[in-house]
């Protein structure tokens, strides 16, 4: 057990360093910082109402431009993971040491968990400081929805690593990674055009409706966003309960695809 949690701290930290000693983790922070301080900037100046609560500002600079960088960088990120190692042929020879798979996937996904808590340390020492220079005040749920975005990009990141077990290639990891979101929005776009055609107009319609309705709700519990937005209900209504209910719903959807992650790399080898 020691042997595994110290192989699982040895991935982690490698993955960490090496991602930390690139450019690209840092065009990224640079990206997000420069969005956030120009829309901070524009909308500072023009939101002159005092009936208005500029500090909510700040939430929406955090979400579409700090989560929202951060999801499509890490996701990426993970996707390629373990196709990179297979690919580089690195994997074999981490694999003659005290790593298994349960401590490779689980310092894969751990390591990614840091690369975000890392993007997040950066970019809010800068982005609630100039907020403040500016007047703006620092939101009262800032902080529930700094940690919701955690277990959010968590989500995210086990997603990724169980797509990157089910490939061998780097392209093919991005192709599969393209076409999961892409198939959620096609789901969530027939819904809507559907859902603009009255019922019983036609029965081969109302057929392919109840198709796409319960492809809707099955999408429900494998999108992360389904369990982000229960936590932003929850936030905006003052629910403490449905906050730490979506915490959890998260927590187990990480924990699932960190699973069978680590079931498939079992069954398929480390060569596949």
């Amino acid at each position: 057990m020691n042997d595994r949690i110290y192989a699982m701290y040895l991935i982690g930290r490698r993955d960490f360093a090496e991602t930390i000693r690139s450019i690209g983790i840092y065009l990224i922070i640079a990206l997000s910082l420069a969005i956030s301080l120009i829309i901070l900037y524009i909308f500072g100046n023009a939101v002159d109402d005092p009936s208005v609560d500029r500090s909510q500002i700040i939430n929406f600079i955090f979400m579409f431009v700090v989560v929202g960088i951060s999801i499509l960088y890490l996701a990426v990120n993970s996707v390629t993971s373990i196709a990179k190692e297979k690919s580089d042929k690195t994997i074999e020879v981490l694999f003659y040491g005290p790593v298994d798979e349960i401590s490779f996937i689980a310092g894969k996904y751990l390591s990614r968990i840091c690369l975000y808590l890392f993007i997040l340390v950066i970019t809010n020492l800068v982005i609630l400081p100039a907020g403040l220079l500016m007047g703006i005040e620092i939101p009262g749920d800032f902080i529930k929805i700094t940690i919701l975005s955690v277990f959010l990009i968590s989500c995210i990141i086990s997603i990724g690593i169980f797509l990157s077990t089910l490939t061998s290639s780097v392209s093919g990891s991005i192709v599969l990674l393209i076409g999961f979101f892409v198939i959620l929005f096609v789901i969530q776009l027939l819904a809507g055009i559907l859902g603009l055609i009255p019922i019983g107009m036609d029965s081969t319609l109302d057929i392919l409706r109840d198709i796409v309705v319960g492809l809707l709700n099955a999408t429900k519990y494998i999108s992360p966003l389904e369990y982000f937005g229960i936590g932003g209900e929850a936030i905006g209504s003052g629910d403490t309960g449905k906050y730490f209910l979506s915490i959890l719903y998260s927590t187990v959807y990480s924990l699932v695809f960190v699973l069978l992650s680590t079931g498939i790399l079992m069954r398929r080898g480390i060569k596949q």
